[in-house]
């Protein structure tokens, strides 16, 4: 038993793993990098 893996560092990273999202069969993985320069509006309070 695998599992589906995928590493995000920008946008296209994350669109190009989207099908992952529709095919889920077993565990997925998704390792996300966090960019520390950048702040979501909603972190920033």
């Amino acid at each position: 038993m695998g599992y589906e893996l995928a590493t995000v560092r920008n946008s296209a990273d994350l669109e190009a793993c989207a099908g992952l999202f529709g095919e889920v069969g077993g565990p997925t993985l998704i390792d996300c990098k966090i960019n520390g320069d950048f702040v979501a509006p909603w972190l920033a309070g």
